[in-house]
């Protein structure tokens, strides 16, 4: 089988099989980058990687799901944007043995003998995944957000986020401008529309493929520059190295056994498909990740490559699953003061069943497999998840495993109320303005032929990147119920000492130890009780209001602020005389949910046509006229209640027996 820019074939069962009882050893030959430029050759020179971008183009091109691949550079300092980053890259290969071999095993599937052998990486560079056309559920989805958060010239609504500046006042957050950068802007073969159901009509009618298509196109771009240094000698060489069984814990029963859970965000689609030919982008082994409940791995497994962040989740990056922080400071010191003992796998579920299934395995893995005496657990992104790991993280406690939660940005004060486990802060994107450019990568050329070049607001392509591999913390650290910024703009990152990897491992021994500790995010206080007020015994006679927190707006309205319930904003709306809404009249200002069902039918967060033959049928007794609205994402304490308290007094004049509310 050849991948990529070419190779051998994968490794037979047999010898894969054989390999595996081995244990695994992983040899990383790292090659320093510190540029990359245009050259007539794919070549390494003094640290230089220069780049045949009509090679790589030609490649990339022969993917028929692609139209067009358009290579660029950016380098640190550089007086560049790139803008609609999809996802980030380390370029690799295969040496040894099995030279020649496609380095992402995560698009490739069992018998690839993952986590052994030999690789070279070129540590400086990265492939940047650009989407142009905005053609993705992720972009589609961040689309969404405001463009005033994005500032006045930033025609493209959704183009500077995710986006990071190679010059820009980053504080050290984002990862990204640090890397001399590939960028590939990555178009569909011509204009058209998805079409959901039908994946006839073109090579690329649903998202899923197109998804599958450019998440590829950045694999063999990885792999094609990867060459360069495969027959180079390495500025450095790592051994990563587990034996199997219990052959690794030898002449380490005394110290702290170690486990480390990285959970995924939620499913990712289909069942699994070939990935080189069919739909579904690739996250675990060669196939999909919905189902996934708990699965143990190897850590070497983990670094090279078997398992990439799902392409609808926006914080990961595959760059920093090659890199994580967390599992080199484990294998860093192994056998010094703890004994790393290995990976468990997970994901967020969105049914309660299957989220406490995938906790409960995932806790007994650690507990009666693994034998851990504590484990850390990694989570990014996503709302409800925060509360499925604060779950996980108080089983293991239960269960005796000191547990420390690896969380990047605020966490939501129900997180951690009264904690017993610990949280480290591994920082979060600031909201700065950035400075205006000379040059702008990933805008459509065809649309934007003079890309803006002027000052934005955008959410730098979050720090997840490296996961806990850089030195700050986002402040506050902590959250008061009454002031949760106490006056401090929100995303604001402090410099520390040591990386969130070292801050963790030292809380986790800490904690082992029996020693002092404190968690990097603290609720000062409890939550407040509330009353629940009394049942309606006849909803037939009752007086009802809807309220919808989906951040649903006339087109043209002001638009809610990302985190609508921070400001404490909501609208009225009156729908007397409506019995329908009509799609070309509203749209959703909200970012924690794909928007795309609401644009397409309004009716799936207000069902107006139901509530009027409801009316009709005498099921209730009263309905309001007015729909009230807000975007209820990311919502503090104070938000929230600056919300309720301004809609109230229109429900107690209207004598508003309940509200049905919904929750996104």
């Amino acid at each position: 089988m050849v991948l990529g820019a070419g190779g051998k074939g994968l490794l037979t069962p047999a010898k894969a099989e054989a390999a595996a009882r081995a244990g695994k050893r992983l040899e990383v030959g790292s090659i320093n980058i510190t540029k990359v430029l245009p050259g007539a050759k794919t070549e390494i020179k003094d640290g230089v990687l220069y780049v045949n971008a009509a090679e790589l183009t030609t490649l990339l091109e022969q993917d028929p799901r692609l139209g067009r691949a358009d290579v660029d550079f950016a380098n640190p300092g550089d007086n560049t944007r790139v803008v609609r980053v999809l996802n980030i890259y380390e370029p690799r290969a295969r040496t040894g043995e099995r030279k020649g071999q496609f380095p992402f095993p995560a698009a490739l599937g069992p018998g690839t003998n993952a986590g052994q052998g030999s690789i070279v990486a070129l540590k400086g560079a990265a492939v940047v995944l650009c989407n142009p056309s905005n053609l993705f559920p992720m972009t589609q989805l961040w689309g969404a957000r405001p463009r005033t958060l994005q500032g006045p010239n930033d025609p493209g609504g959704d183009s500077s986020i995710h986006a990071f500046q190679m010059n820009g006042p980053d504080e050290g957050v984002c990862s990204a401008a640090k890397l001399a950068c590939v960028t590939l802007s990555l178009y569909p073969p011509k204009e058209y529309k998805f079409k959901r159901l039908d994946v006839k009509e073109h090579p690329i009618a649903d998202r899923e493929t197109w998804a599958a298509a450019i998440e590829l196109a950045g694999m063999r771009a990885a792999a094609y520059l990867g060459r360069a240094g495969e027959d180079l000698k390495p500025d450095k060489v790592e051994v990563f190295e587990l034996p199997a069984g219990v052959g690794f814990a030898k002449g380490m029963e005394n110290l702290p056994k170690i486990a480390y859970i990285s959970s995924l965000a939620h499913g990712n689609g289909p069942l699994p498909r070939d990935h080189f030919t069919n739909t579904t982008p690739p996250v675990l082994y060669g196939g999909s990740n919905t189902g996934l409940l708990a699965a143990i791995i190897h850590p070497n497994e983990y670094i090279d490559g078997v398992v990439l962040r799902p392409h609808d989740h926006h914080y990961d990056t595959a760059y920093g699953m090659q890199n994580d922080p967390f599992l080199m400071e484990l294998y860093r010191r192994h056998g010094k003061d703890l004994c790393f003992v290995g990976v468990v796998l997970t994901q967020h579920h969105l049914d309660a069943g299957a989220i406490n299934t995938a906790n409960q395995m995932a806790v007994n893995m650690v507990v009666d497999t693994l034998g851990a005496d504590g484990a850390f657990v990694y989570k990014t992104g996503g709302g409800a998840p925060h509360a499925h790991v604060a779950q996980m993280c108080k089983m293991l406690e239960k269960a005796g495993v000191k547990a420390v939660y690896l969380r990047s940005g605020t966490v939501p004060l129900y997180t951690n109320p009264d904690p017993k486990f610990g949280i480290i802060n591994l920082g979060e994107s600031p909201r700065k303005v950035m400075p205006a450019v000379e040059k702008v990568i990933g805008f459509d050329k065809g649309k934007y032929p003079n890309p803006p070049k002027g000052e934005i607001r955008p959410m730098l392509f979050h720090p997840t990147i490296n996961r806990g591999g850089e030195k700050y913390v986002v402040v506050p650290k902590s959250l008061p119920i009454d002031d949760p910024y106490k006056g401090i703009p929100p995303m604001t990152n402090v410099p520390t000492e040591k990386t969130g990897a070292e801050r963790a491992v030292a809380m986790m021994l800490d904690k082992i130890a029996g020693k002092s500790w404190k968690p990097e995010v603290i609720v000062d206080g409890a939550f407040p009780t509330v009353k629940v007020a009394p049942a309606i015994k006849d909803i037939t006679k009752a007086r009802i209001a809807f309220v919808t927190g989906g951040g649903l707006v006339k087109i043209g309205e002001e638009p809610f602020t990302h985190s609508g319930a921070v400001d404490g904003r909501w609208i009225k709306y009156n729908l007397a005389g409506i019995n329908a809404l009509n799609p070309d009249e509203w749209e959703i200002h909200h970012s924690g949910y794909t928007p795309d069902w609401i644009k397409e039918d309004p009716h799936r967060l207000h069902p107006l046509p139901e509530i009027r033959q409801m009316q009709k049928e005498g099921k209730f007794g009263f309905v309001s006229p007015y729909l009230y609205s807000w975007s209820s994402l990311v919502g503090t304490m104070v938000g929230c209640r600056k919300v309720a308290e301004g809609i109230l007094p229109f429900l107690k004049a209207d004598r508003i027996d309940a509200v049905i509310t919904d929750a996104t």
